[in-house]
């Protein structure tokens, strides 16, 4: 699971790169076009790596990233989240990283048990709003008791929106908050969120299909059309 095939939309047949890295979550493309950030791990570490596409290098963003899609481009590429779970610490970060800088800022935490060996709630469905301001994720271990959080791109403040919850997505015009709960899909208004605002009263918008077999909360997402 090293090797990626990149195909061109001029229909020639795809181009197969050896990264060198193991790939372990969601591709995304940076916004030059040469290289890609994913979840992965090479011959000493696991982390959140960057990778040229003509494979002629990779680089190790963060050892301390442990979820497959907890991170997240910004609509216009300048920057690039991701949590940081600090083991030692006891502490998941939201960190903010300039994309042409490398320049970092923290802008949430969450407590987490310490210990090299312990078990830790998942980061995961993170995105951010069509301009740049706001963060959406999930965290938690199971789906009762996930937990939908929005945070501010500005590092102003966090908010816990959602106690029982997953697959956030903000619209594209940013007014609303769509999440799963309990196999329903609700809404939120965010008119005139703030850091210190309690969230409103959810819209139930529609019921889910049952499904074939045991459903599985980690394969939901939603998504809005434009």
């Amino acid at each position: 699971n090293s090797v990626l095939a990149v195909i061109s939309t001029d229909g020639t047949p795809p181009a197969k790169v050896n990264l060198g890295v193991q790939i372990l979550g969601s591709l995304q493309f940076t916004p030059d076009g040469e290289s890609i950030i994913f979840y992965g791990a090479d011959t000493s570490t696991a982390g959140l790596f960057e990778a040229a596409l003509d494979g002629s290098r990779s680089r190790l963003i963060s050892a301390q990233v442990e979820d497959d899609s907890g991170y997240a481009l910004s609509p216009d590429g300048s920057r690039l989240a991701y949590f940081e779970m600090d083991r030692d610490l006891g502490e998941a970060r939201l960190v903010s990283e300039e994309a042409a800088t490398g320049e970092k800022t923290v802008l949430a935490a969450l407590p987490i048990p310490r210990g090299s060996g312990s078990s830790l709630p998942e980061s995961a469905n993170l995105s951010w709003s069509i301009d740049g301001e706001l963060i959406t994720f999930e965290f938690g271990r199971g789906a009762v008791d996930r937990a939908v959080y929005l945070a501010f791109s500005n590092g102003s403040g966090l908010v816990r929106m959602v106690d029982s919850g997953h697959a956030p997505a903000i619209s594209a015009d940013g007014t609303c908050l769509a999440y799963i709960s309990n196999r329903q899909v609700f809404l939120l208004d965010l008119t005139g969120i703030s850091p210190t605002s309690a969230p409103g009263t959810p819209i139930l918008l529609a019921d889910l299909p049952a499904g074939r077999g045991s459903p599985d909360f980690r394969l939901d997402s939603l998504q809005w059309k434009p």
